[in-house]
């Protein structure tokens, strides 16, 4: 069991992470956050003395949850297995990306604009999953430029079908594009 100040932390990142993926950053408040974990308010500057820092840890949040994620697949032999895994996975996180868009994409889209130091974070999220996807079409036996080719277009047509699925507010979308993707990705493992 945490430590009633790391539980109080843990909530405050989750309550976080869920207020920025449906409303966006700039449009949460630490007040939001703190009523969202069931906080009082003035405890939240205990852990967080801003808003940044709250992202901050946030974005650990959202890296840490990547790479469980990406251990956890890490059970299948085959680097086709695995990848088909997790764009399953994201599949079926349909319904919340439909109704609020992708997390990763919108933080991304939110930072990118100003360019700071979360800008940085955000894209290390795509980067993570860039480098990771490479990683598995390495082990296919593509050269290093094939994959890093190969993880872009994964990415991107991960990236579209979120976006197009969460404009039409239509999750059946994204979950028939990325179990296409799946299908797509086991046959090439295959051949």
């Amino acid at each position: 069991m945490l430590a009633e100040p790391q539980a109080k932390r843990m909530k405050l990142v989750a309550a976080a992470a869920g207020l920025f993926h449906r409303q966006g950053i700039a449009a949460t408040t630490l007040a939001d956050v703190a009523r969202e974990a069931g906080i009082p308010p003035g405890n939240v500057y205990y852990y967080f003395k801003t808003k940044d820092a709250l992202a901050d840890a946030v974005f650990d949040h959202h890296q840490g949850a990547l790479e469980s994620g990406f251990a956890h697949v890490m059970r299948h032999a085959a680097p086709a297995d695995r990848l088909a895994a997790v764009l399953e996975s994201y599949a079926e996180e349909a319904k919340s990306v439909a109704d609020h868009g992708c997390p990763y994409g919108s933080l991304n889209f939110e930072t990118g604009k100003a360019r700071g130091p979360l800008a940085k974070r955000a894209a290390a999220l795509f980067s993570l999953q860039l480098d990771w996807f490479a990683a598995q079409f390495r082990e296919m036996g593509q050269a290093k430029s094939e994959a890093i080719e190969s993880s872009q277009a994964v990415l991107s047509l991960i990236q579209g079908a979120f976006l197009v699925g969460h404009a039409l507010k239509d999750p059946e979308i994204i979950r028939r594009r990325l179990r296409a993707l799946a299908r797509e990705v086991r046959a090439e493992g295959e051949s």
